[in-house]
């Protein structure tokens, strides 16, 4: 089971570099905040330790997220299939909700209405 999780850690790390993270020309990888020197080191050091190629030239358009959403989605789904016998059930993944959409974060949308009706408490928030 220990190389099958490899192999499927392996290929996500190969789809991301090859469809989501790139450097630029100032050789930052694009998961970086480059306003940042830690958060520059951190993601060097991330891409360095994935140890595939990392793309050159920027996704087209606002693809990354999605497609991030979508690789990291098939890898979860792969990688429960193989836990199942640790976390039996039918598990669900989804994309595109929105974080108050589930029952744990329901709160968060209680605050949002809150802070709309109340301009006094947004202002102290």
């Amino acid at each position: 089971m220990a190389s099958v999780m490899k192999m499927l850690r392996e290929e996500y790390h190969q789809k991301l570099c090859k469809q989501i993270m790139y450097v630029d020309a100032q050789g930052i990888p694009n998961n970086a905040d480059k306003h940042s020197k830690l958060s520059v080191f951190l993601a060097k050091g991330i891409a360095r330790r994935i140890n595939f190629p990392v793309r050159r030239k920027k996704p087209s358009g606002q693809t990354s997220g999605k497609l991030f959403e979508e690789v990291t989605e098939d890898y979860l789904k792969k990688a429960f299939r193989q836990l199942h016998h640790l976390r039996p059930g039918n598990w669900l993944f989804s994309l595109g909700k929105r974080i108050e959409d589930f029952e744990q974060y329901e709160h968060l949308a209680h605050l949002a209405e809150t802070l709309r009706s109340h301009k006094s408490l947004r202002a102290a928030l």
